[in-house]
């Protein structure tokens, strides 16, 4: 992501969906550098965040959602 002639972000994003006997498996892979700063790399990880939980929620029923508490290196979301 650029402002003006200043890059702040870049990054690199995939994702994967594997059929599995319970229901569909997500990966994500999110590789984010910023160049100002860690908000800019949360920004993204609580994007996702959000994003998946609307995904889960439009799939699945009432309850059936849930979402890590930590993300794929552990620390919390």
């Amino acid at each position: 992501m650029w402002r003006g002639d200043d890059l702040l972000v870049t990054g690199m994003v995939t994702w994967s969906f594997i059929d599995v006997p319970a229901g569909t498996l997500v990966t994500i892979v999110n590789q984010v550098v910023s160049f100002v700063g860690t908000d800019m790399i949360d920004g993204s990880r609580n994007g996702h965040r959000i994003a998946l939980e609307q995904l889960g929620a439009f799939f699945a029923g009432p309850g059936e959602v849930r979402s890590s508490t930590t993300d794929g290196d552990g620390r919390p979301a």
